[in-house]
């Protein structure tokens, strides 16, 4: 398949941490993606996963085997091609988010918390691919607010869980009087709100400081849905990020991975068929 992206949108991904991908797949695609969902949640596919709760279902392409063949299209693999080379690797997160917004961390804290430090080698490049099945809305939010270049910057959330309570009341007196490091990311100048539209893809380096674009009002008719994974340039650092993806405590990782540690046959078939490698 020919190039997706101009040799200028990598240039900008690799300085910056950071690129919007538009018309990776056409709206109707993601209505027949919403769909789907909202039939799982009322006929309880949704709950019938190994982990699950209102925000989050796990094992998505065995509970519905449809979204393999909706999600990972050649479009969509090219992508990561174009950025990383054909030696890439995906990590097909088995998750759909639902209604989340999360503040302010980088996609590879987990790995600070274990005390890894291969994350910042110099020839380490790893990529969080986010699809939103919606529009980035103003007043709704539904996708990502990104600080471009801080990829290079050394983690700070990390120590967030390891403090005793007089260095968190000190951190809670900063968010009050507006200093701490998250006061500073809001009022970074180069602060973006990334104005995805359905059927784009944004793609960050997973050590760049970002959030789900905060919510002015919140919808009761309209779920918000998000899917993601990571996506490796090589082999080289494939089994260390997995290692430490399955020690992770929660139980978002630990109860699904724990469950069925083997991909569903319909997406080993499809990265046969669109030639791409992937591993979990």
């Amino acid at each position: 398949m020919p190039k997706i992206l101009t040799e200028e949108q990598i240039q900008s991904y690799f300085e910056t941490g950071c690129l919007h991908v538009k018309n990776v797949y056409s709206r109707s695609s993601i209505d027949k993606i919403r769909l789907l969902l909202a039939k799982a949640i009322e006929d309880g596919t949704w709950n019938s996963a190994p982990h699950y709760n209102e925000g989050v279902t796990t094992d998505i392409f065995r509970t519905m085997p449809e979204l393999v063949d909706l999600i990972f299209t050649e479009r969509y693999i090219q992508i990561f091609k174009d950025l990383l080379g054909d030696e890439m690797v995906i990590l097909p997160e088995p998750a759909m988010h639902r209604n989340r917004f999360y503040y302010w961390h980088k996609d590879s804290t987990f790995l600070d918390e274990q005390g890894e430090t291969f994350h910042w080698n110099q020839d380490f490049q790893a990529i969080m691919a986010a699809m939103y099945l919606q529009d980035n809305d103003d007043e709704y939010g539904g996708g990502l607010t990104v600080v471009p270049n801080t990829h290079h910057n050394q983690d700070q959330y990390h120590k967030i869980p390891k403090m005793n309570l007089l260095q968190r009341g000190i951190l809670k007196m900063q968010k009050i009087m507006g200093i701490s490091f998250f006061d500073k990311l809001e009022k970074d100048p180069a602060l973006t709100n990334l104005q995805s539209m359905k059927g784009d893809v944004v793609l960050i380096d997973i050590r760049l400081d970002h959030k789900g674009t905060t919510p002015k009002k919140r919808r009761k008719d309209y779920d918000k849905f998000a899917y993601f994974n990571f996506v490796l340039d090589s082999n080289k650092y494939t089994a260390d990020v997995i290692r430490c993806m399955r020690a992770r405590p929660s139980g978002y990782f630990t109860e699904y991975l724990q469950h069925d540690k083997s991909l569903p046959e319909a997406l080993i078939q499809k990265s046969k068929e669109l030639d791409f490698n992937i591993d979990f």
